[in-house]
């Protein structure tokens, strides 16, 4: 399943259904969708976390998936389970222009194509999700879609400071690039999201994976070295995240 959403980015979940190669009860399948994948518009996306290793990306891809699901919300009919359920197709004018986004996320013209390319396509100017509104899920799992309403909802909020926070930090760093302690209270001054913290693990498992045994240190400076908000996470809060992943030796 992981697989699946790795490779296409976004799919639905009649086609998850069709790809996986091992007979899966629904149940199972929801919930590790549930774990890998958020739902947008009805189809399931892979979370961002495991699409780019930057804080900031994975906010701003987060911050687009919001945008598509409210320029595309509009297309998507109450989920009675009725025989009119079908999703409307969206207007070639109804979606999201690529400037907009790139003007509130500041992201390179290659950063910001290749986040819309890979979930979105291009009509008229505007993008919007590469897939229709998959009214039949929606309709067969209102619990599921209610929950993610609310998610969502939540999570605009919460990306748009992040996104704000991380791209004015960009733009005016305080402190050397070399890690000095005006760089590392700047970015200690960013909260540790849970996100960040599984992004840490999955980083960790990989290092572990690819390398072999590593000291503490070692997994420290590995994280560092992929990007400068790992400087904010405390040492105990790594070393609860290693538990998850890995056992020490020695």
């Amino acid at each position: 399943v992981f697989t699946i959403l790795r490779h296409r980015h976004v799919e639905s979940f009649a086609t998850i259904q069709r790809l996986v190669t091992v007979p899966i009860a629904e149940s199972e399948l929801l919930r590790l969708l549930l774990q890998y994948a958020v739902l947008v518009l009805g189809n399931w996306a892979i979370k961002s976390m495991y699409v780019y290793d930057d804080m900031y990306e994975i906010s701003c891809r987060d911050l687009l998936l919001a945008l598509l699901i409210r320029s595309g919300a509009a297309f998507v009919p109450p989920s009675q389970g009725g025989a009119g359920s079908d999703a409307c197709t969206p207007p070639a004018s109804a979606g999201l222009p690529k400037e907009a986004f790139r003007s509130a996320t500041r992201l390179s013209l290659d950063r910001v194509s290749q986040m819309l390319q890979e979930v979105a396509v291009c009509s008229s100017s505007a993008w919007r999700l590469k897939l229709p509104p998959d009214a039949a899920f929606l309709a067969a799992h209102p619990a599921i879609q209610r929950h993610f309403d609310q998610w969502w909802k939540q999570r605009l909020q919460q990306v748009v400071k992040e996104v704000h926070q991380r791209r004015d930090a960009r733009a005016n760093p305080q402190g050397p690039l070399t890690g000095g302690e005006e760089g590392k209270t700047k970015d200690a001054s960013v909260a540790v999201s849970p996100a960040l913290l599984q992004l840490a693990g999955r980083l960790c498992s990989s290092a572990l994976k690819t390398q072999g045994a590593l000291t503490f240190q070692q997994l420290r400076e590995t994280l560092n070295s992929k990007n400068n908000d790992f400087l904010a996470v405390a040492d105990r809060d790594l070393e609860r995240v290693l538990q998850t992943v890995a056992i020490q030796v020695g």
